[in-house]
């Protein structure tokens, strides 16, 4: 006898298979909503094989129908299967104990997610779980696979992106990514350590391979975040290592060829970046053309899009274009979480697509493609002749200090990390104001759980009223 329940959300699918028994569904993991469902098969004894998704499959042992069998499974990796009952029999090796499991590397899951003790889902949290309308809409095997709600990342900005941002995003059911950029191995440590203080949700950190300090990936390895995002360089010699740690590992391209290298690594996904990015670009092609391009080249493996996009336009855009997610960057930096000055924020705000840079300019610790805001510095440097580095005006002077983890940086003109955070003392027209062109769609500051729903709640309507339209 077969039966399948599925949760309203479209993301949880169980199919019980065995003798008759009851097995109750109390609540999906993966929306923190109940189902509402029950597989009533009868009486007497169980022996049940539950399936999630077709992907992963666990066994259990069952109870007669005088109890209550509940499954709780972690839906980032879909290793353990934890349940309830009134009378539980004993572990045995049909069902390991967790403990002997995870000692086994068999059921190891990743620190951080669902299947962590603090993660438990009752009947009153999973009744006053927030509503987001309809999130299935949404939905994509990538939200499956990262243990998410909705198909939207940030950006880990160095020391902009931090922990109450990073946290802010994953508490509103995205993922967010911690940056770490410039930062020794013990900041990276604590960083990590703080960011799974403020949350229990997936999240991700981002590894600059060109800019990388010593310390940084053993940081990232010994604390195995869900997510490890790579960018500027090549991420072959680490993708086992952290697959052997339980990360999940992502790469940022710019290029077809840069991609399909990246799949042939190993990596689990492949972030597209068009050269609308804010920030060091590795692309020199939009997003509309480089996006479908990288998707059919390394088919199955999932895109996730980054580049121009602020808003639930850009959202359904891309994932209409093949992407599996979003990542953002110049929207969040735009949120009260990002550590970033508020004079820079407002500047983002009062500027459009067309005071943006693509330039090399501020390349002083980091030579690189970048885009930023106009400003005076740049300003300067067009009308001196764009003069090579060595000539420039001002070049090598101190702009500035501002606050870079327990200790205060003096700020250089021209410096890659010139850019102004909380306490940041000088000019801001003589630092480097990195933003993409999203810019132009961006209105207002407001807290990062804001910013997710908001995209969800746009995007939703966009795909309703495409529902709606004649056929």
């Amino acid at each position: 006898m077969e039966r399948q329940a599925e949760c309203h959300c479209g993301r949880l699918k169980v199919i019980a298979t065995g003798e008759p028994a009851r097995v109750y569904l109390c609540h999906c993991q993966a929306c923190r909503r109940r189902t509402g469902t029950a597989l009533h098969f009868g009486a007497t004894y169980l022996k049940e094989r539950v399936r999630l998704e077709g992907e992963r499959k666990v066994f259990a042992r069952g109870a007669d129908s005088g109890n209550q069998i509940r499954f709780h499974f972690c839906p980032p990796c879909g290793s353990n299967l934890y349940w309830k009952g009134d009378r539980n029999p004993a572990p045995s090796m049909s069902m390991p104990s967790r403990r002997r499991a995870t000692r086994s590397g068999k059921n190891r899951c990743i620190p951080g997610s669902a299947c962590h003790p603090e993660y438990r889902i009752t009947r009153r949290t999973a009744r006053q779980a927030p509503d987001y309308g309809e999130p299935s809409m949404l939905q994509t095997p990538l939200c499956r696979d990262l243990g998410i709600e909705f198909p939207i990342l940030s950006v880990g900005m160095s020391w902009l992106a931090g922990p109450e941002l990073v946290a802010a995003v994953s508490n509103a059911g995205a993922c967010g990514v911690v940056g770490m950029a410039g930062m020794s191995g013990a900041q990276v440590h604590a960083r990590i350590s703080e960011t799974r203080a403020l949350t229990n949700k997936p999240f991700g950190v981002n590894v600059i391979l060109a800019r990388l300090q010593e310390g940084q990936i053993e940081a990232c390895l010994d604390e195995a975040p869900p997510l490890i995002v790579f960018f500027w360089g090549d991420p072959a010699p680490y993708i086992r290592d952290a697959h052997r740690q339980g990360s999940k590992v992502f790469v940022q391209v710019g290029s077809v060829a840069e991609a399909k290298a990246a799949a042939e690594a190993g990596v689990n996904g492949v972030i597209a970046q068009g050269m609308e990015a804010g920030g060091h670009v590795r692309s020199t092609t939009a997003l509309s053309a480089l996006l479908p391009a990288v998707v059919d080249a390394v088919t199955p493996l999932p895109v996730i899009a980054s580049g121009g996009i602020a808003n639930g336009r850009g959202l359904v855009a891309a994932l209409s274009l093949g992407a599996e997610a979003v990542s953002l960057g110049t929207r969040f930096l735009c949120s009260e979480e990002a550590f970033a000055a508020p004079e820079y924020k407002q500047r983002i705000l009062r500027s459009t697509a067309e005071d943006t840079v693509y330039t090399s300019l501020f390349d002083i610790g980091w030579d690189a493609p970048h885009r930023v805001l106009r400003n005076l510095t740049v300003d300067e440097w067009e009308r001196a002749g764009r003069p090579a580095r060595g000539g420039r005006p001002g070049e090598g002077a101190a702009i500035g200090t501002a606050p870079r983890g327990n200790a205060t940086a003096e700020l250089l003109k021209y410096a890659a990390n010139s850019y102004p955070t909380p306490g940041f003392t000088g000019d801001i027209e003589n630092a480097v104001l990195y933003a993409g062109e999203s810019c132009t769609l961006i209105h207002d500051v407001k807290p990062g759980a804001q910013i997710v729903r908001d995209l969800v709640e746009e995007a939703g309507a966009i795909i309703r009223g495409l529902k709606a339209l004649p056929s």
